[in-house]
């Protein structure tokens, strides 16, 4: 389902939900196993949950400036599109991998609103990004039950990741505050 983003407290509120969730599960994340498994879940739940948030954003701007092409109005919304065999538009959901979904929220803001966010895919940061990845993903699909456990060094990769997402977050929510009209800044 789509997020009807009509004004600011649309795409902040949820997004502050995110960020509070995020500082209290690094924190719990000391106390035991489970906590620390829960720590990944958390991470990546407020990485995918904001990326969306700020795409339907991206969207409900884009719908006005007409800044994006059909494929991107598609993209935005997780959809592709193909025929019946009777000739008729078929809907379905678009699955796009978390490292090219956020490549592409990046972009799509930047060209929605005038920004000018990079990523360097070859820095650090999005090295650590990757691993946490890697580190979701043996969660949630072990083979055995060390895929269940989550090292000091996991735990260090998620502490930063989040740290860099929640920094992008707060830059690309300052830089769309910035740049819309006041008009547009309603919060009723």
């Amino acid at each position: 389902m789509n997020l009807k983003v009509k004004i600011t407290r649309d795409f902040i509120d949820p997004i502050k939900c995110y960020l509070e969730d995020a500082l209290v599960a690094e924190r719990d994340a000391v106390k035991s196993d489970y906590y620390q498994r829960n720590h990944v879940r958390v991470v990546f739940s407020v990485i995918e949950g904001t990326i969306h948030i700020l795409k339907q954003t991206c969207l409900t701007a884009a719908i006005h400036a007409k800044k994006l092409t059909p494929g991107d109005y598609a993209l935005l919304q997780e959809l592709s599109f193909d025929l019946s065999p009777k000739g008729e538009v078929v809907e379905n959901p678009k699955f796009i991998r978390l490292d090219t979904n956020f490549k592409y929220c990046v972009k799509s803001l930047n060209k929605v609103f005038l920004l000018n966010y990079h990523i360097d895919t070859n820095g650090a940061d999005w090295n650590h990004f990757k691993k946490a990845i890697s580190i979701r993903n043996r969660l949630t699909h072990p083979k055995g039950v060390q895929d269940m456990v989550i090292t000091s060094a996991d735990a260090e990769i998620l502490v930063k990741v989040s740290g860099w997402f929640c920094d992008f977050t707060h830059q690309a929510v300052t830089g769309i505050l910035a740049k819309i009209q006041p008009s547009q800044v309603m919060d009723g």
